[in-house]
């Protein structure tokens, strides 16, 4: 059922089925990079059209099966494709698709997820919960710092690409300067278990969580006195100034919840449309997002009919659904 009551209007506009359940989905102008468990890359026009089909190689799990790779990320940049797959013996590797072809970049690695951070460097993290900077041009890596003591979860980078947004199951979201990978700020008292997503848009960052909640961090609003931290933080650890070749910290600032959201299920995906107008997260296992108007918080729930695995904003007005039964939905959204 979809209520109109709160924002003007809101409806579905278009879909189409893929192969396998929709893992990650990467927008760059009218173009749309999808990822899938059943080991396949769509690239799709803003319209769905599906303009290429790519499938990746079979690995062998630990039993000695072949098994179809899941896709854990993609990441599409100025026609270049960035895609980090399963590969034998809990191993991952980080393809390039470029002009039609497909070249691996890094093999049997502990990558979970990568984004471009311009043409030549892109930005891992790893399972073990560290950053990672690597240039491909001259394949070597220029850094690569442990984040926290946590399992790695995900992250995003802002519009400008100065700043990251990363997550893992501690709840906290810290954020890192990517040219250097110090650790320059974190965001507290919000998720108090594992974070699933990150959305980093502007000035905020929305993360969903294992705690049922899905939290929005506002970068307006810093807290820079280190005597206010003292009380906040839950870390004191992270006080401490520390460079090593694991740690690379020097905290600038905290943050504190601009808004939590509560549900009563798991909060699996989130998304910021890139001007801020909107948010959304899903908040239970039977296909409902609700989508809030950031200007005041009003909400609306709608029921996109099949476990919600991932969204993405494709431009302030048309948000991108992917299903678990690898439906990929548009819902248009009218302020």
């Amino acid at each position: 059922m979809i209520f109109l009551f709160l924002i003007p209007l809101i409806a579905f506009s278009l879909s189409v089925k893929l192969d396998g359940a929709i893992t990650d989905i990467s927008v760059y102008g009218r173009k749309i990079a999808v990822g899938t468990e059943a080991g396949k890359l769509y690239i799709l026009s803003d319209k769905l059209d599906i303009i290429s089909e790519v499938s990746f190689p079979s690995f062998k799990d630990f039993m000695g099966e072949i098994q179809k790779p899941k896709v854990f990320s993609v990441d599409i940049y100025r026609g270049k494709i960035l895609v980090v797959c399963e590969d034998n013996l809990g191993k991952s590797s980080v393809y390039l698709y470029e002009n039609g072809r497909l070249k691996p970049i890094l093999k049997l690695t502990e990558a979970r997820k990568a984004m471009f951070y311009n043409d030549n460097e892109i930005i891992i993290g790893t399972i073990s919960n560290e950053v990672w900077k690597y240039n491909l041009k001259e394949k070597k890596t220029v850094y690569r710092y442990l984040v926290f003591r946590f399992a790695f979860s995900d992250f995003d980078m802002n519009k400008k690409k100065n700043l990251i947004a990363w997550g893992d199951e501690s709840g906290k979201v810290f954020f890192i300067d990517p040219k250097t990978g110090r650790l320059i700020g974190v965001a507290t008292q919000g998720n108090k278990d594992k974070i699933f997503k990150v959305s980093f848009s502007r000035n905020r960052v929305l993360s969903g969580g294992r705690d049922k909640k899905a939290v929005l961090y506002n970068l307006q609003k810093k807290l820079k006195d280190k005597n206010i931290w003292k009380k906040k933080l839950d870390a004191p650890s992270l006080l401490k100034d520390i460079r090593t070749q694991f740690i690379n910290r020097k905290l600038a600032f905290i943050l504190l919840p601009e808004k939590v959201f509560k549900t009563n299920f798991m909060v699996f995906a989130v998304a910021l449309s890139p001007e801020e107008h909107f948010a959304a997260y899903t908040s239970d296992d039977k296909g409902t997002i609700r989508i809030i108007r950031l200007s005041d918080y009003r909400e609306i729930s709608l029921d996109v009919g099949c476990f919600v695995n991932t969204l993405e904003f494709i431009n302030e007005h048309k948000l991108a659904v992917g299903c678990i039964n690898g439906n990929l939905k548009i819902v248009e959204v009218k302020r």
